[in-house]
C-alpha cells in the first residue's frame, strides 16, 4: 500500500497497528495511526551485516547456530514481533486505565464517591503528561466524547425518546440509556464543568487548549430563554437540600457567572446552607472544610464580587 502522511509523520497503511480492544469503537482507526511502526529490513546484505552486529556480539557465533540468511532473517522478524506485542500489551493497559478513569468521571455521584472522582481525575492527568503522541489524542478524545453531552441538555430523557432513535432495541437496555442520562455526572452543568477544569489541568499542549476553545464557540452560541425559569427553580431546590453535592454545584455555579440576577439567587440558595452545616450529621473536619470553601464563596451584598 502507498504511504500516506499523518501530521508530518509517512505512515504506511500496512504498518497502522490497532488495539483489539478498540477495534470496534469510534475512533479505532483514529488515534492509532502512529503506533509503533516496525522498521524496515535492510537492502543489501552489508546493511543486514551491519545491523545484526549488536546481535552477533550478544548471542555468540549466529554461524554456528543459524544455517543462512533465512534463519537471521527470522530472528531479526521474530525480536521485531516480539518488541510489537511488547508495545500493543503496553497501550492496552494505558487504554484500559483510561477507560476505569472516565468511568469512575461519569458515574460520579451514583456509582463512585468523591475521592475515586477525584483520583481518577488526578490519572486522566498523568497519563496525558507521561503518554506518547497517540495516548494524549486518547485522552482528549474521551474527555471530548463525555463533555459533549452538553448538546442534549434540552432533552427530556424518557423511554419513548430512545425507543424512536432505536426502534429495535432492548427494552432493558433503552431503560438502561434513561438511567445514564438522568444519573451519569457528565449529563449535568456541574459534570460539564469539572471536565472542562481536567481539561485545563492538562498542561501546556496545545492541543488541549484547542479541545476547550472548540467547546467554548459551541457553548457560547447556545441561550433558551425558556429554560430561566427551570434553571431557577434548580437553584431554589439546592439551596433546600441536605446533600453536600449540592452545595459544591451551587459554589460552581457562583464561580463562574456573569448574570446578576442568578448570582443573587444562588447567594440566596448559598446562605440557606451557612445556615445548616453545622447540622449535617458529617465529621467535624469535613464541615470545617465547607464552611471555609462557603465562606470564600458567598458574596454579600456590601461587598464586591471578584467574580462580576
Amino acid at each position: 500500500m502507498s504511504p500516506h502522511f499523518v501530521r508530518g509523520h509517512c505512515v504506511n497503511d500496512d504498518s497502522i497497528t490497532a488495539v483489539p480492544s478498540l477495534r470496534s469503537g469510534p475512533w479505532a482507526n483514529l488515534v492509532f495511526v502512529r503506533y509503533a511502526q516496525p522498521e524496515r529490513l535492510p537492502a543489501s546484505g552489508e546493511a543486514l551485516t551491519l545491523q545484526l552486529k549488536p546481535l552477533h556480539e550478544k548471542a555468540g557465533d549466529l554461524s554456528s547456530n543459524l544455517s543462512g540468511p533465512i534463519n537471521i532473517l527470522k530472528e531479526v522478524k521474530k525480536m521485531t514481533d516480539e518488541k510489537q506485542n511488547e508495545e500493543k500489551e503496553n497501550i492496552e493497559q494505558i487504554v484500559s486505565e483510561i477507560e476505569k478513569s472516565i468511568f469512575a468521571l461519569k458515574f460520579y455521584p451514583v456509582a463512585v464517591d468523591e475521592n475515586a472522582k477525584n483520583e481518577a481525575q488526578k490519572n486522566l492527568i498523568m497519563i496525558y503528561k507521561k503518554g506518547n503522541e497517540t495516548v494524549k489524542q486518547l485522552v482528549l478524545f474521551m474527555l471530548h466524547e463525555a463533555l459533549s453531552q452538553y448538546y442534549d441538555f434540552k432533552t427530556v430523557h424518557v423511554y419513548d425518546y430512545f425507543k424512536a432513535r432505536n426502534p429495535q432495541g432492548d427494552p432493558t437496555q433503552l431503560r438502561m440509556e434513561v438511567y445514564k442520562a438522568i444519573f451519569n455526572y457528565n449529563t449535568s452543568i456541574e459534570g460539564a464543568i469539572d471536565i472542562i477544569n481536567t481539561i485545563a489541568k492538562l498542561g501546556e499542549n496545545d492541543d488541549a487548549a484547542k479541545l476547550l476553545s472548540y467547546h467554548y464557540a459551541r457553548i457560547a452560541s447556545i441561550e433558551v430563554e425558556s429554560h430561566i425559569e427551570l434553571r431557577n427553580a434548580i437553584i431554589n431546590a439546592l439551596g433546600d437540600c441536605d446533600s453536600t453535592y449540592a452545595l459544591t454545584a451551587l459554589m460552581t455555579y457562583a464561580k463562574h457567572t456573569d448574570n446578576e440576577h442568578l448570582l443573587q439567587r444562588i447567594q440566596v440558595a448559598l446562605n440557606k446552607w451557612d445556615k445548616k452545616i453545622e447540622k449535617l450529621k458529617l465529621p467535624s473536619e469535613q464541615k470545617k472544610k465547607l464552611k471555609n470553601a462557603l465562606k470564600e464563596v458567598i458574596i454579600k451584598e456590601s461587598e464586591k464580587s471578584p467574580y462580576r
